[in-house]
């Protein structure tokens, strides 16, 4: 059964996309030290390497431990930068996309159905 959010929240992929684009954001912000910069690029290194905790030859429980240490990792980034940084950046990230649609060309219009028989009889 899928899972219904209510409108005006977003689905739990979304947080994860915003996550990702919060932690890129911050990955290539001054303000965040090298040291920090080493977090997600260990747990990246990590999920690229054949060593694993569980192998990834064991079907769904390989990859989500990869999964679980990238997530892991892309938080604990995110709690370890800069506050005023991480706030720039979420306000940001999870800002309406709403502009995009004014970059959209538009063509309204009308259309009806003609019957190509009707046509031909009158």
């Amino acid at each position: 059964m899928a899972h219904h959010n209510p409108k005006g929240t977003m689905p739990r992929w979304w947080e994860l996309v915003e996550t990702v684009r919060l932690a890129w954001q911050l990955f290539t912000d001054r303000r965040v030290t090298p040291l920090l910069k080493l977090i997600p690029l260990v747990a990246a290194i990590y999920v690229l390497l054949p060593v694993d905790i569980s192998p990834d030859v064991i079907p769904i429980v390989g990859q989500v431990d990869d999964l679980a240490v990238l997530l892991g990792a892309l938080h604990l980034f995110i709690r370890l930068c800069p506050s005023e940084a991480v706030a720039q950046y979420r306000e940001a990230v999870s800002a309406p996309t709403d502009h995009f649609e004014d970059d959209v060309d538009v063509i309204d219009g009308e259309w009806r159905s003609i019957d190509v028989d009707e046509e031909w009889r009158s």
